[in-house]
Order: structure tokens, then C-alpha cells, then sequence
């Protein structure tokens, strides 16, 4: 708001320079017919001055509006690329969770069946009796 503010601030500045001008010179063009040559002199001078003044003054106050211009517009890009990713993100989310509900999930409580080989080198060796003794 105070930014809006100051803008029109220097745009009610900048059109009443420039009607003062206008004026200064219709003022001019009306009484150049019966004006001195001194009051000419400086009439030309005040112009002058004023254009000298104003000309850098237009520029920085047209950088300054176009610069702000800019850091809104880069702004409201990143805001639209940020929405853009938060509900890509959120699309992403969804879609892996109704991927994780929709898999089949293992019991884990259900026995684990292990198959053993069955070649005689790799079968379970014959029970031990008590004070039995395999000597290797």
C-alpha cells in the first residue's frame, strides 16, 4: 500500500512538472508577441534549467518504476513456480501412497519355509547319542 502510494505520489509530481511546462510555454507563444527581449532571455534560461534538471530526474524516476516492475514480475513467477511444485509435489504424494495401499502386503507373522538341499553330502548328520564322540 505505501509502495502505491509514493507511486502515485511521483506520477501526480511528474504530470504536474510537466503541466507547469506546458503552460510556461503557452504562456510564451502568447506574449512572445509583445514580450522584451530580456523576459525572453529568461524564459529561454528557466526552460533550459528545468530541461537540464528533469531530463536525469525522468530517467532515474523511470529506472527506479521499471526496476520495481521487474522484482514484481520475478516475483509473481516464483509464487506461480512454487504453486506449481507444491501441487506437483502433492500429486507425486498421492501417487505413491495409492500405490503403497494398493500393493499386497506380506504377513509377517507367516512361517518362512526354507528348502534344504537334498544330496547326501548336504544332508543333517545322524543324532549324537550321549558321551558319544565324533572324531573329525
Amino acid at each position: 500500500m505505501r509502495d502505491e502510494f509514493k507511486e502515485r505520489l511521483i506520477g501526480m509530481a511528474a504530470l504536474l512538472i510537466i503541466l507547469l511546462v506546458l503552460s510556461g510555454s503557452s504562456l510564451l507563444v502568447l506574449a512572445a508577441v509583445n514580450a522584451s527581449a530580456n523576459t525572453l532571455r529568461w524564459w529561454a534560461l528557466l526552460v533550459t534549467v528545468s530541461l537540464v534538471t528533469l531530463t536525469p530526474l525522468t530517467g532515474l524516476v523511470a529506472w527506479k518504476l521499471g526496476r520495481r516492475d521487474a522484482q514484481e514480475r520475478l516475483a509473481g513467477i516464483n509464487t506461480g513456480v512454487d504453486q506449481v511444485m507444491r501441487a506437483a509435489h502433492g500429486t507425486a504424494a498421492l501417487r505413491v501412497n495409492v500405490l503403497r495401499a494398493t500393493q499386497q502386503v506380506k504377513d509377517p507373522t507367516a512361517p518362512v519355509i526354507t528348502m534344504l538341499p537334498t544330496e547326501p553330502e548336504f544332508r543333517d548328520p545322524p543324532l549324537l547319542q550321549a558321551g558319544q564322540v565324533v572324531e573329525l
